[in-house]
């Protein structure tokens, strides 16, 4: 029984290491990476809840923390933000100018209600941390019932 589980792991090797080396080549064929790292956005999101607040932690890729914009609304909390960049070259008769801009946005449903006049955002060196502390919840009042 071991000839025939090495024989499949060394088939099964084979395969992966053809796939792939065809996957990279229809990529290089198109000019386009083979796993393109994201350029802009967050990555690496974490998100946290504890008995007073719930907190998001998420890395930030190409993006400076200025040209964030965070908002929230019900139970949703909405992370926007718009990357721009300009390259140049010039020769003896032309001057090109070549302008990109980028942008994202995510949207992520929150486990509890959270008190949107006491969120606060930093952000160090590219990891932005968003503390929204719990909302308390509303007061019960007693509804007096008349009785004839």
């Amino acid at each position: 029984m071991t000839e025939l589980t090495s024989w499949k792991k060394r088939e099964i090797d084979q395969l992966r290491k053809e796939m792939d080396r065809v996957f990279k080549r229809f990529c290089a064929d198109f000019g386009v990476p083979a796993f393109p790292a994201p350029s802009v956005g967050l990555t690496s999101l974490e998100l946290q809840e504890n008995e007073s607040a719930v907190v998001l932690r998420a890395r930030l890729v190409g993006i400076k923390p200025a040209d964030l914009t965070i908002s929230i609304s019900g139970n949703t909390l909405t992370i926007q933000g718009t990357s721009q960049s300009e390259s140049g070259s010039q020769d003896e008769s032309h001057y090109k100018i070549e302008k990109q801009t980028q942008s994202f946005s995510r949207s992520l449903t929150l486990p509890a209600p959270v008190a949107p006049e006491e969120i606060r955002a930093t952000c160090r060196e590219q990891t932005l941390e968003i503390v929204m502390p719990k909302r308390t919840p509303d007061e019960t009042y007693g509804v007096p019932l008349e009785i004839d």
